[in-house]
C-alpha cells in the first residue's frame, strides 16, 4: 500500500473532469499500486538517540543525533535499488521503558514499517553504575557492587517492560511491521580493574572486580534480550522482532579503559572528557573533541554508532518487510492511460494529445520528503536528503529536485539527484524546502526546519549558559550558571574519596592524593551483614568458630585478625546458598596477646567482631603455628595456606615503595602514610 500519497496539480483537474462523466469503460490494465516507501522510526534511550555523537537536533534534553546508528543504517538502506526510505526519531536521552510506553510509542506514525530501539539501561541505573564504578570522586567498591547487583536483579523486570513496549508497537502497527531490539556495548575493556574502599582491607576477596561485574551485567542483559525475542517470535499474529545481539562482541577491545588517567586509544565509546570520537581510518587512534559535559561520556562515539550499524547490516541486512517492499517497487510498471480528444476516454499511446496536453488519468503527484531538522554552526555545511521521495501512482520517474535554501519559496538550485550539500555562510533560522517533479510535470514540496547559529546549538544567546560554545544540553554540574563546556571549574571531582583505591591485576594500588582515614575508626559492617564468634576471648593456638550472615551466595570469603598494627590471615571459605558461612579456624600460636577484630570479607562486603587473644599457654609444635608476619595463613587443621593472601611486594602507586602487605612494617608504613580505618559508609538501598 502506498503511504503518504499527495494529489495535486493537473491530477486534481483530471479527477474533477472525471467526476462529471456518467460512465467509464473498464480499464485496460489493473490500476497501479505505485511505489512504496519504507518508513523507519527510532525509539529508546540515549544509546539510540546519540549522546556524544554530535550533530544534534530537536529538544535539547532529547539529544537526538544525525550520527546515531539508526541514521547510519537508513543511509545504507537508501543505497539499495528500489528502496525509498524515510526516517524519524523519537528516542530521548534518559528515558526508561516506562517513558517509551507512555510517551514514545504513541508518536510512532501508523504505517511505520520498522521500529529500532535500545532500551533498559536507565531502568537499571546506568548513570549510577558508571558513577560509582568508574568516576573518580564517586567510585567505591561497595556502591559499585550494590548498583551492579541491583541491576542484575532488575533484568527480569526490564524484560517484562520491554515486552510491553513490543506489544504496544505490534498492536499499533499491526503484524506486518517489524521491531529491532539493539543491544548495548560493554562499558569496560576486559581488564583487571578492582575497587577497594579501605587500604587496610585491600586483601583477599574484599576488592570488587568492577570491570568484570559490569561486563557480566551486560552479558546477562544480552542473554535476556535474546530470550525475549525468541519467546516473542513464537507467537502468531504479532510484528516480527529481531535481536541485534553482537554489539558487545563487535566492540571488543574498543570499550573504555576503566583505570583513571589512562585511555583506550582505539575506543568506540567516549571516555571521560571525550565527545564525538571518530576513527579515520578504522584501526587508527581515535580522535575526539574535549568535553566537560558528562552526558557525552560513556556513550558510543561517531565510529561506535557506525559500527553498531555495521552489525545490523551484517547480521540482519534488509528485513523481510524491506525486501518485500523492494521487490514490489522493482516490479511496478504503471499503465499509460491518456485523455482522448473530445472528452472521450480510452487507452491511448503517449504520442496522442489534445488541447489539455498528455495526462495520465491515474497519475498522482509525487510524494516529496526531506530529512531533518538540523542545527548547525554558521560556516558549516548540511547535506540535505530527499531520497525518501517517490513518484506518484501512474509515474515511475522523478525528473528533478529544486532547493529553496532561504525560505523565500524561490527555488535557488536544481539537481538531478535527491542529495544536496550546502554551506551556510550567514545566520539563518527557518525552513529549507525541496520541490520534487516527476515525468509529466506534477510536483510536490517538502520542508524541514534549519537553525544556523553562532555556536552550533539552538538555545537563544540571551538564555545560553555557554553562548560561544556548542552545548546542546546546557548542562551545569556545579549550578553556577556557567555551562560545563565553557566553565573552567565545572565541579567534576579530580581525586578519589579517602581510602578508595583501584587494584590492578598486578596488585598495584592506584590512589589520588593522601589517605586521610582515621586509623582508630573501625569500618562498619556492610548493610545486613553480621559476624558472630563462638567466644569473645581465646588463646593463641586455640580454635575459634565463626558464623557470618547476610553475604552473597557463592562469593569467596576471607578472614583476618587485626589489632591495629598486626595482621593475621586465616582460612575462609565460600558463602552458602542462604548467605551464611560457618567455619572453625586456629589462631596462630605466635599471635601476640591483645585486643583484635576478626574481619570476614567478600567482594565489596565485610563484617567484623571483637575478640581478645591471650598469650599461648602451650607452645605449638613445628608446623602447627603460623607466622603472623608472613604471607601464609594457618587453617583449622594447622596446615599452611595462602588462600586470601595478596601478593607480597605490592606497591602504593603514589610512593613507589615495595611493601610486604601483611608484615608489621607494612602496616606501620601504611599508618604513617595516612591511616587505614574509617567508618563504613552506609550501603545504598537496592533498586529494582
Amino acid at each position: 500500500m502506498l503511504k503518504n500519497r499527495l494529489l495535486a496539480g493537473a491530477a486534481v483537474a483530471v479527477a474533477a473532469l472525471l467526476a462529471t462523466s456518467s460512465a467509464l469503460p473498464a480499464a485496460a490494465a489493473e490500476a497501479p499500486t505505485g511505489l512504496e516507501t519504507y518508513d523507519v522510526v527510532a525509539l529508546g534511550d540515549s544509546y539510540t538517540a546519540g549522546n556524544g555523537a554530535g550533530a544534534y537536533y530537536g529538544p535539547s534534553e532529547a539529544r537526538r543525533s544525525h550520527n546515531n546508528y539508526a541514521s547510519k543504517y537508513v543511509d545504507w538502506l537508501n543505497t539499495q535499488p528500489g528502496m525509498y526510505v524515510r526516517y524519524s526519531s523519537f528516542a530521548h536521552s534518559g528515558n526508561e521503558t516506562k517513558d517509551v510506553l507512555a510517551e514514545q510509542v504513541q508518536q510512532v506514525p501508523l504505517g511505520t514499517d520498522l521500529v529500532m530501539l535500545t532500551i533498559g539501561g536507565n531502568d537499571v541505573n546506568f548513570q549510577n553504575i558508571v558513577r560509582y564504578c568508574f568516576v573518580v570522586g564517586s567510585r567505591a567498591s561497595s556502591d559499585c557492587r550494590d548498583y551492579v547487583d541491583a541491576a542484575t536483579r532488575a533484568i527480569p523486570t526490564v524484560k517484562s517492560q520491554t515486552q510491553k513496549i513490543m506489544k504496544a508497537l505490534s498492536d499499533r502497527l499491526g503484524p506486518d511491521a517489524e521491531i529491532m531490539l539493539v543491544g548495548y556495548p560493554h562499558l569496560s575493556t576486559d581488564t583487571d580493574y578492582s575497587l577497594c574502599d579501605y587500604t587496610f582491607l585491600c586483601w583477599g576477596s574484599f576488592s570488587y572486580d568492577a570491570a568484570k561485574g559490569v561486563r557480566n551485567l551486560g552479558d546477562a542483559a544480552n542473554v535476556m534480550q535474546a530470550s525475549l525475542i525468541t519467546e516473542w517470535n513464537s507467537q502468531s499474529g504479532v510484528a516480527k522482532a529481531f535481536h541485534v545481539g553482537n554489539v558487545s562482541k563487535q566492540f571488543m577491545r574498543h570499550e573504555p579503559e576503566p583505570h583513571y588517567g589512562l585511555t583506550n586509544p582505539s575506543t568506540w565509546v567516549n571516555e571521560f572528557f571525550q565527545t564525538e570520537g571518530i576513527q579515520v581510518p578504522l584501526g587508527s587512534n581515535t580522535s575526539f573533541s574535549f568535553s566537560l559535559d558528562k552526558m557525552n561520556w560513556y556513550h558510543p562515539n561517531i565510529t561506535g554508532h557506525a559500527q553498531v550499524a555495521e552489525v545490523i547490516k551484517r547480521d540482519i541486512g534488509m528485513t523481510p518487510r524491506a525486501q518485500a517492499i523492494r521487490s514490489h517497487n522493482q516490479s511496478v510498471t504503471p499503465p499509460v492511460q491518456r485523455m482522448a480528444r473530445g472528452g472521450e476516454f480510452g487507452t491511448l499511446g503517449a504520442e496522442e494529445d489534445d488541447e489539455f496536453g498528455t495526462l495520465d488519468l491515474a497519475e498522482e503527484a509525487p510524494s516529496a520528503w526531506l530529512h531533518g531538522p538540523y542545527v548547525q554552526q554558521v560556516g558549516t555545511s548540511i547535506t540535505f536528503d530527499a531520497r525518501g521521495s517517490v513518484p506518484g501512482a501512474g509515474s515511475d520517474l522523478i525528473t528533478g529536485y529544486e532547493w529553496d535554501l532561504d525560505g523565500d519559496l524561490e527555488f535557488d538550485v536544481q539537481t538531478e539527484e535527491p542529495i544536496y550539500e550546502h554551506e551556510f555562510t550567514e545566520l539563518y533560522t527557518g525552513d529549507v524546502s525541496v520541490r520534487v517533479t516527476q515525468l509529466g510535470g506534477l510536483a510536490s514540496i517538502a520542508t524541514t526546519h534549519v537553525a544556523i547559529t553562532e555556536d552550533g546549538d539552538d538555545t537563544p544567546a540571551e538564555e545560553d549558559n555557554c553562548p560561544a560554545v556548542a552545548n546542546h544540553s546546557q548542562s551545569d554540574e556545579d549550578g553556577d550558571g556557567i555551562g560545563d563546556e565553557c566553565d573552567e571549574t565545572p565541579g567534576h571531582a579530580t581525586e578519589d574519596q579517602p581510602g578508595v583505591v583501584a587494584v590492578d591485576g598486578d596488585g598495584e594500588l592506584t590512589r589520588e592524593g593522601a589517605d586521610t582515614l582515621d586509623p582508630t575508626v573501625v569500618p562498619e559492617n556492610s548493610e545486613g551483614t553480621t559476624l558472630e564468634l563462638s567466644t569473645a576471648s581465646t588463646a593463641a593456638g586455640a580454635a575459634l568458630t565463626y558464623t557470618a550472615r547476610g553475604f552473597v551466595a557463592g562469593d569467596t570469603a576471607d578472614l583476618r585478625l587485626w589489632n591495629g598494627t598486626e595482621a593475621v590471615d586465616l582460612t575462609g571459605g565460600v558463602v552458602a546458598e542462604d548467605g551464611t558461612i560457618t567455619g572453625t579456624v586456629t589462631v596462630p600460636g605466635t599471635a601476640a596477646a591483645g585486643e583484635y577484630r576478626m574481619f570476614l570479607v567478600a567482594p565489596a562486603m565485610l563484617a567484623s567482631a571483637p575478640v581478645t587473644v591471650k598469650a599461648a599457654t602451650v607452645v605449638p609444635t613445628p608446623g602447627t603455628g603460623g607466622d603472623s608476619g608472613g604471607t601464609g595463613s594457618t587453617g583449622a587443621d594447622g596446615s599452611a595456606s595462602t588462600a586470601g593472601a595478596a601478593k607480597s611486594g605490592q606497591k602504593l602507586a603514589h610512593t613507589g615503595v615495595d611493601l610486604p602487605l601483611w608484615g608489621p612494617a607494612a602496616v606501620i608504613l601504611l599508618l604513617v602514610a595516612g591511616g587505614l580505618l574509617t567508618g563504613r559508609r552506609a550501603r545504598p538501598g537496592t533498586q529494582d
